[in-house]
């Protein structure tokens, strides 16, 4: 009973907290309906857009909630087109050389709490041309880039929405999410680095000449069909599977409880490391098994002794691995 009460006295303490700012709206000058509509209930967006004439060779999106999408401008003209509201627009601007886009809402002196269920994207049109710099940030929107955008730097991070990048090319790629998804697919890349705390990390049918640096906490990694110049790929509990992917140089791989499956990959050398999680699949050969492991059971064929080498570390996760032609 006492629970029951406790919740009862919370929901009432609530409602009497938005009487109170209700009342205290309407004294100030407002009416009800211009409070609803301060509360996002009956807001209505309009899209606008924003033809940029200005040159510029950079870009930087900045306190977004809403999804952003990078696109290319088929008739070769810059434009910006978004969703605004009374209370809520975007100032795009060129200054110094940097195309910037920057969502400001404004209170108004109405109630901060927004339930609106309408949204429209923020949608940045983009000549056919190398720029050399591109930031977003973004809160809870997702961000999605395609066909054939280049950038020299390119930083993205998100919250809670995804990444999603495709036929995008970048010399420098950094990508961060908290919970959402980042998924790269066809991509040119120099460097990369990449981290997410809960999303899943996706590559397919990627090129990064350099380093790839990549950082997951509980979502699972895949990279398939993918070849980098080195890879250095840690996660806690998320799986890891690594399909007909190459790497020139070192490839490293940590985990806690993830297990590690590797479907012909291959590397300069091989560091394969985790806690609980098991070890298993093929690599390219030659290949010297080189592994340690507690209580784990362990089967490797295919290796040859002096062979590049291919260090497993476990604690009780099993290792089961070949070396193919």
């Amino acid at each position: 009973m006492k629970g029951k009460t406790w919740l009862t006295i919370s929901i009432l303490c609530i409602l009497a907290g938005l009487g109170l700012m209700l009342a205290s709206g309407l004294r100030s000058g407002g009416d009800l309906e211009d409070l609803l509509q301060g509360s996002g209930y009956t807001e209505k967006l309009t899209e606008k857009t924003y033809d940029v004439e200005e040159s510029f060779h950079s870009i930087a999106v900045r306190e977004s909630s809403d999804d952003v999408q990078l696109l290319p401008a088929e008739d070769g003209r810059c434009r910006v087109s978004c969703g605004e509201s009374e209370r809520c627009r975007y100032r795009v601007s060129v200054e110094n050389g940097t195309l910037t886009v920057t969502r400001e809402d404004e209170g108004n002196g109405h109630i901060g709490i927004s339930f609106s269920t309408e949204s429209i994207p923020l949608r940045i049109y983009l000549p056919e041309q190398s720029c050399k710099a591109l930031t977003v940030d973004c809160s809870s929107g997702d961000v999605e880039a395609a066909e054939g955008l280049r950038f020299d730097k390119a930083e993205i991070g998100t919250t809670s929405g995804e990444i999603a990048l495709r036929d995008f090319t970048a010399k420098e790629l950094t990508l961060s999410s908290t919970s959402g998804d980042i998924s790269l697919s066809r991509c040119d890349l120099g460097t990369l680095e990449l981290s997410s705390t809960s999303g899943e990390i996706s590559l397919k049918d990627t090129v990064c000449t350099g380093a790839a640096k990549l950082r997951a906490t509980s979502g699972d990694s895949t990279l398939e069909d993918s070849t980098l110049g080195s890879l250095d790929l840690s996660c806690t509990s998320g799986q890891v599977t690594l399909t007909r992917t190459v790497c020139g140089g070192a490839l490293k791989v940590e985990t806690t409880s993830g297990e590690i499956t590797l479907r012909d990959l291959g590397a300069e050398s091989f560091e394969l490391s985790t806690t609980s999680g098991d070890v298993e699949g093929s690599v390219r050969g030659p290949v010297d098994f080189i592994v340690d492991s507690t209580s784990g059971d362990i089967h490797t064929s295919g290796g040859v002794r002096g062979a590049a080498p291919c260090r497993v570390s476990t604690t009780s996760g099993d290792v089961d691995l070949e070396a193919v032609d």
